[in-house]
């Protein structure tokens, strides 16, 4: 069965974390994951947007907006999905490290 945008993004998220910050993020996280589920399942062509200005993130799917969570540790958790060790998507890590600039590395990377 093919994994769902909801399961990759959790995936993305709890590899990519310590046990401490699953711990204290975890109220937001769910949160997170509720908003996501009005998604659905997603279709080619269906846009989702991570607006991220810490500490408020704002969820979009196909221009509308499903919600907003405010956590200062919530933008780079989110970040991690496709930054972090363990990426949802191995294929979009290289390039975007590369338009990083060293000096953030280490604290996306974490």
């Amino acid at each position: 069965m093919p994994k769902t945008l909801i399961d990759a993004l959790k995936d993305g998220i709890h590899s990519n974390l310590t046990d401490p910050e699953k711990q204290e993020l975890d109220p937001v996280i769910k949160q997170f994951e509720d908003l996501m589920r009005q998604v659905g399942e997603a279709k080619e062509g269906d846009v989702v947007v991570l607006d991220m200005h810490t500490p408020q993130v704002k969820i979009l799917f196909n221009d509308k907006t499903l919600g907003e969570l405010s956590h200062p540790d919530l933008t780079p958790a989110l970040l991690k999905i496709w930054l972090g060790k363990k990426p949802a998507q191995e294929s979009l890590k290289r390039p975007c490290w590369d338009c990083l600039e060293p000096t953030r590395l280490g604290a996306l990377h974490g």
